[in-house]
């Protein structure tokens, strides 16, 4: 079913792309699709945390979160991929891994014709650069006639990607664990499983074209009414690149680390030391 209306998901993995254990034999990517996503981001923001709220570190809030929850998801849609069934023994390429996995899920939930809009939220993975992850998204997207406007987001910052993380951890929990009757696994997952829609896996075959940073071609309506400015961060300060914030959350000042104060604040990795500068004056000086 196809809706005229603006939807929003967002994507997140669960488990690691390492080498089979007892409790990591699957590696999963999900995504929740919601309508009002102010609502969904309010289902975590309301707790005021301090740290980031996720499935695996928050156990008490598992139930709670997902319940209240579920009614604003229009779908859960996921992606997994059994180490044991395809030989994964974690030495393969776990980018190219990665790469098919969130082209997999993107691709099903594209061809799915859930909406003619959709914001996507794809939480950063140090697996796969954030404009080719953007890039990706919004190629599949663009050929199955969907306007997109595709962003890269922090979950540290982004309370709808927090949301989210209960319901990916819950369907790898549900695949992590062993499958027992009434096992804690399928408990959570059996919340919205109605809901859940598995897509399957396809390796990626394909080159990703990056674009220039954000920008459209001349004529092209803009997707998205506000950006985030690009930001520089001093050392040791987490990098929110231009498109990494999407919600409210991530602008509330709260959230933000401020830059360092000094010459140097605005180029992280690029701190002159006291032998560079002899050198350069060493250099400069007339002999």
């Amino acid at each position: 079913m196809r809706s005229d209306g603006r939807l929003f998901l967002k994507i997140d993995e669960s488990g690691s792309p390492g080498k089979k254990t007892k409790y990591q034999t699957h590696y999963v990517m999900a995504g929740c699709l919601v309508a009002d996503t102010d609502a969904f981001e309010g289902i975590t923001e309301r707790y005021h945390s301090k740290t980031e709220l996720k499935f695996y570190t928050n156990p008490e809030l598992r139930e709670e979160i997902l319940r209240d929850a579920e009614p604003l998801v229009e779908a859960v849609y996921f992606v997994q991929y059994s180490k044991g069934k395809h030989g994964w023994d974690g030495s393969g390429d776990k980018r190219a891994l990665h790469r098919s996995m969130l082209y997999s899920l993107v691709r099903g939930i594209a061809n799915d014709g859930c909406a003619e809009r959709i914001d996507v939220v794809i939480d950063h993975n140090k697996l796969i650069p954030d404009e080719e992850a953007r890039a990706l998204a919004h190629e599949i997207c663009e050929k199955a006639g969907i306007r997109a406007n595709v962003m890269v987001g922090d979950s540290a910052y982004d309370y709808g990607l927090q949301t989210n993380d209960f319901f990916v951890g819950a369907v790898g929990y549900n695949y992590n664990t062993p499958r027992e009757p009434n096992s804690r696994g399928n408990k959570y997952f059996g919340i919205f499983a109605g809901k859940a829609i598995e897509i399957p896996f396809r390796e990626f075959r394909g080159r990703i074209a990056v674009k220039n940073g954000n920008r459209r071609k001349p004529g092209t309506p803009p997707l998205a009414e506000t950006r985030a400015t690009q930001t520089s961060y001093g050392p040791g300060t987490p990098a929110l690149r231009a498109g990494r914030l999407n919600s409210k959350s991530a602008r509330d000042s709260r959230y933000l680390k401020r830059p360092r104060e000094g010459w140097n604040s605005g180029f992280p990795g690029r701190i002159a030391t006291a032998q560079t500068r002899r050198k350069l004056f060493r250099r400069r000086s007339p002999r």
